[in-house]
């Protein structure tokens, strides 16, 4: 009897968890109904104090908007860990005045990523992500100039968080 009544309850139950969601862990491959994805702080090999913050920061503001992925709070409750560093911050002029002055200077940021799996295989990478923001230089204001190119920076971190979140739905649905 009670084998019997097993045997009814358990593929039962079985459906019901894969009905409400439920998945058993393994390796993310494309196609995978559920990816949740673990971004932590990335590192920063530039000497711009506080861009690893700002571009995780925007990069976990892009996942969260987006929802087409799940973020997960701790690198265990994930299938894939988005995982890298800030390569470089070239800061150079764009455009002068008539007086030799810079009137213009454009910020370009390059990352390193990589995206792995529970094994930490990696499943894709690319070291030369970039993108670029030009922002007007204020003469004789430092601080305007600094807030110029803060601006520049959000504005930059935006659309490279967009491009990631982008190059992984395209990973995951490429197959």
């Amino acid at each position: 009897m009670q084998k019997a009544l097993l045997r009814l309850v358990l593929p039962v139950l079985m459906l019901s968890l894969c009905a409400c969601g439920y998945h058993f862990s393994g390796g993310a491959r494309p196609g995978d109904p559920v990816r949740a994805v673990f971004i932590p702080v990335l590192d920063n090999e530039t000497a711009e104090t506080g861009l690893e913050t700002m571009i995780t920061n925007g990069l976990i503001r892009e996942f969260t908007r987006e929802q087409k992925f799940t973020l997960a709070h701790s690198r265990a409750e994930a299938n894939v860990l988005l995982a890298g560093s800030i390569a470089s911050l070239l800061d150079e002029n764009a455009a002068r005045r008539s007086s030799g002055d810079s009137a213009l200077r454009r910020v370009k940021m390059i990352l390193s990523l990589e995206l792995l799996d529970e094994d930490g295989r990696v499943l894709w990478a690319d070291d030369k992500i970039s993108e670029y923001e030009t922002y007007q230089v204020v003469s004789e204001n430092l601080a305007a100039t600094q807030a110029n190119k803060n601006q520049a920076l959000s504005v930059l971190t935006t659309r490279l968080a967009m491009k990631i979140r982008h190059r992984m739905e395209a990973y995951f649905e490429g197959f």
